[in-house]
């Protein structure tokens, strides 16, 4: 060191072992003599064991994740990511979905105050129709398509409109025509003189209605949507008694039939030729849906009997009929395939409020009964071997090889469809009940683990894009999530 005279001083430090007063010395624990006898090439060796095994449980996850990431691609109906927590973009009035071609969403307005087209990204209005409008398919009709989903192939879509929903006349379209335009922009592409119809659907890309005429005479059509063309008129010879009396009517594939009063006709849906027997004389015998596409090659047939039953009858690749079961078949929003051979009906006895009190899977082969589990079924999705059971009070996960429940969580709905299954093949999204309101909630699909909450910006139902933006309606609003 250094002092005031600028002469250096060495000084030396000295360790002292010497232990304080009163110190006890302790002895080495047991296990250091035995570590200390380890060489260091084998110190060296676990360490490189620990690191590559760290590093080979990363490979593998990485390569799992990427075989996941691979087999989802090809998955149908999926949405986008759900990694990060989702918040409104936009929000608009809607009281109802009407479908979604392209960046154009198509919803019905509150109280019956026509259709709005919304630019999805934006929530923008491109154009507003005052009059109630669906999509329909100018193509063959896809057997056992559902006209509440959005089409997943809209290049042959047509926006239909009529006059406003009125009392028990559904799609009443008063004395004037129904509109068809393009749904992407409104344009008017043509119009159809349907006259006073008490009910009209689209069969095979054509528009058919049903009504009856100023003088009470029981009137039909069938006209194309393509070119306006109209393929045949029907007009009843006599007048229908009690024509201002209750209808009811059936439009299909197969038939085009109606009954008001103690009238009654049935006619040719190719040719508007009457046909026997009468709507009425089969009437006892139910409803019957179908043949509509089911899993892997097989098609399927839902009959309603008057009594409340429905059963489910399931056809093979030649059209034969294989067998049939109780419950109607559910088609699964999303199916990744991890489930082939069975068949999910829903099951409930006849009078029961809710008709899908029970979920019944069958052999595809035999329809043997294979497992039945006792969840309230809105909307279906097979997923990595799991059944995801979704409505309005529950989403519930399910090992589609026992029925048994993996997990499930208590969900908020506005509406009460609950028709949707909302996710990314990793996580669910659901609307749930939370302490400061309702909450989106992303969970994981395997564990139900949640992965994150947000708050809703309303209490309502979710659903899933084809383009994968994700749908928050509660019936009266709407608003775009990301």
């Amino acid at each position: 060191m250094r002092r005031g005279d600028d002469q250096l001083v060495e000084v030396e430090l000295v360790e002292d072992d010497v232990d304080e007063p009163g110190s006890v010395e302790r002895p080495a624990p047991w296990w250091r003599p035995l570590l200390a006898a380890v060489p260091g090439r084998v110190w060296l060796a676990l360490a490189t064991v620990v690191v590559l095994a760290a590093a080979g449980a990363g490979v593998v996850r990485h390569v799992r994740d990427a075989a996941l990431t691979e087999q989802l691609a090809a998955v149908d109906g999926l949405s986008a990511p759900l990694e990060q927590p989702l918040a409104a973009a936009w929000q608009a009035p809607g009281a109802g979905l009407v479908g979604a071609v392209e960046k154009t969403l198509l919803l019905w307005l509150p109280d019956g105050a026509g259709t709005v087209a919304l630019d999805t990204v934006t929530g923008d209005v491109r154009y507003r129709e005052d009059r109630m409008c669906w999509l329909a398919d100018t193509g063959p009709s896809p057997a056992g398509s559902d006209p509440g989903l959005p089409d997943e192939d809209p290049d042959d879509d047509v926006l239909l409109c009529t006059e406003p929903l009125a009392g028990d006349r559904p799609h009443a379209t008063g004395d004037g025509a129904a509109t068809v335009h393009d749904p992407r922009t409104g344009e008017l592409l043509r119009s159809i003189p349907v006259g006073t119809a008490l009910t009209t659907d689209v069969v095979d890309g054509d528009l058919v209605a049903v009504g009856v005429d100023e003088s009470g005479h029981v009137t039909a059509g069938r006209w194309s949507l393509t070119t306006g063309e109209q393929r045949w008129t029907f007009r009843s010879p006599e007048v229908a008694p009690d024509a201002t009396s209750g209808w009811s009517g059936g439009l299909g594939e197969d038939v085009v039939g109606v009954e008001i009063g103690t009238f009654s006709v049935t006619l040719d849906p190719d040719t508007g030729v009457p046909v026997d027997p009468p709507l009425s004389d089969d009437s006892s015998t139910g409803a019957t849906w179908g043949p509509n596409p089911g899993p892997g090659d097989l098609t399927y047939t839902v009959h309603h009997a008057p009594d409340g039953r429905t059963t489910t009858t399931v056809h093979g690749p030649d059209g034969g009929d294989r067998f049939t079961v109780p419950g109607s078949l559910l088609a699964p929003t999303v199916d990744d395939g991890s489930v082939p051979g069975t068949v999910l009906l829903a099951s409930s006895d006849p009078g029961v409020g809710d008709p899908r009190s029970a979920l019944v899977a069958v052999d595809a082969a035999t329809g043997d009964e294979r497992w039945t589990a006792d969840v309230p079924v809105g909307a279906l999705a097979v997923l990595s071997g799991r059944v995801i059971a979704h409505d309005p009070l529950t989403t519930t996960v399910l090992d589609a090889a026992t029925g048994e429940t993996a997990w499930s969580a208590e969900t908020s709905s506005a509406s009460g469809w609950g028709w949707a299954v909302v996710t990314d093949g990793r996580r669910v999204l659901s609307v749930e009940p939370g302490p400061d309101g309702a909450e989106l909630v992303a969970r994981d699909l395997a564990t139900g683990a949640v992965r994150w909450t947000a708050p809703a910006p309303f209490t309502g139902d979710v659903m899933s894009l084809p383009d994968g933006t994700v749908l928050l309606m509660s019936g009266t609003a709407v608003a775009a999530l990301r």
